[in-house]
């Protein structure tokens, strides 16, 4: 597979984070890399941005500390997406291990949508004492208690496209080997997932992620949930500082950037909003489909009041929904999350 066809500053560490997008999530991955880089100060590995093409970068982020890279994204097959939110650049992060191999020891990939909530991430490297060709972090979904209409279509997903003893991983943020990854042929497994997964994307639109768990759920290494903390029932103001964890992802619609309504969620807005509005100026937030900022925007009455009335009680339904979700199955949540960071077999010490 090819490496690096082009890049703003040459390798400085043997290890480092890597994000993998397109133009569209650059201010995003630009944040997460800037925010990684105030965090980590003294850190010993790269902040690396991988895209298609690098030509169209802004000066000011083609001279700074982060770096760009150029990959060629040739190698991967053309597939279909289910999702309108996601694209095919979802796949980029599957040629990170073959453009590095020979020069990175680590990758640590993250998707754009995390943010690093603590230091963490030069002890995870530091502690790597065995091989790693891929660490991934169990899907938070599985880790509480399913309830509703969706529990069939949950547990139908993990038994088409899980391990053999139900595992199933996110894709958000993968620990990987380049090394060890190419040692077990990794990226024709992915393929071969891939091409497993074509008949249940229409079905599940899990995409990369599905492809992922086809290809390796059976013996990927699970990484400590600290490094990918996602999901309503756990990443809430219960239960996360309970667990301090390293990397937060904004898995799912509510984003910070974003007009939305999870009050956890909106303790990062002001962070990101100016962040953005100084580095991205032309960055618009859009408000989440059926969130508060859509029913002001699109009012369904004439008379103003009956608006306000009408959004003033979807907050407070909202609020109670989010805050039952917090809160339900509170002791098996921690006795299921106590156990998957049990069975980390990478950064469970972090």
């Amino acid at each position: 597979m090819a490496g690096i066809e082009a890049e703003t500053r040459p390798q400085g560490h043997e290890d480092a984070v890597v994000f993998a997008c397109d133009m569209g999530h650059l201010p995003l991955a630009a944040f997460a890399a800037d925010r990684i880089r105030r965090v980590e100060p003294a850190r010993a590995f790269d902040i690396t941005v991988c895209m298609p093409d690098i030509a169209d970068l802004p000066d000011w982020l083609r001279d700074g500390p982060t770096r760009f890279c150029q990959i060629s994204t040739s190698a991967l097959p053309k597939v279909e997406t289910f999702r309108s939110w996601i694209s095919a650049a979802t796949y980029f992060r599957w040629v990170l291990p073959g453009a590095f191999e020979g020069a990175y020891r680590s990758l640590l990939y993250l998707d754009t949508d995390t943010y690093q909530a603590r230091d963490g991430i030069g002890a995870l490297f530091a502690g790597l004492d065995r091989p790693v060709p891929l660490a991934a972090v169990e899907d938070f979904q599985y880790l509480a208690p399913l309830h509703g209409k969706t529990v069939g279509h949950l547990e139908a997903l993990r038994r088409d496209l899980g391990g053999p003893e139900g595992q199933y991983y996110n894709a958000g943020v993968l620990l990987i080997q380049p090394g060890p990854f190419a040692a077990q042929d990794g990226f024709s497994r992915l393929l071969d997932g891939v091409a497993r997964n074509a008949p249940f994307d229409p079905v599940y639109g899990e995409q990369d992620q599905g492809a992922l768990n086809l290809a390796f759920a059976g013996d990927l290494m699970p990484l400590s949930p600290r490094f990918n903390w996602c999901a309503r029932p756990f990443r809430n103001p219960i239960l996360t500082p309970r667990y301090d964890p390293v990397i937060l992802h904004f898995a799912g619609r509510n984003k910070p950037w974003q007009l939305q309504d999870d009050p956890f969620v909106a303790q990062f807005t002001a962070e990101y909003r100016d962040w953005l509005a100084r580095h991205f100026p032309g960055f618009q937030p859009k408000p989440v489909r059926g969130s508060a900022a859509e029913r002001l925007a699109a009012p369904k009455y004439r008379i103003g009041a009956l608006n306000t009335l009408r959004v003033a009680l979807y907050r407070r339904r909202f609020l109670k929904e989010q805050q039952r979700i917090w809160s339900r199955d509170m002791d098996e949540k921690i006795r299921r999350m106590d156990a998957a960071m049990a069975r980390a077999v990478v950064g469970r010490a972090v």
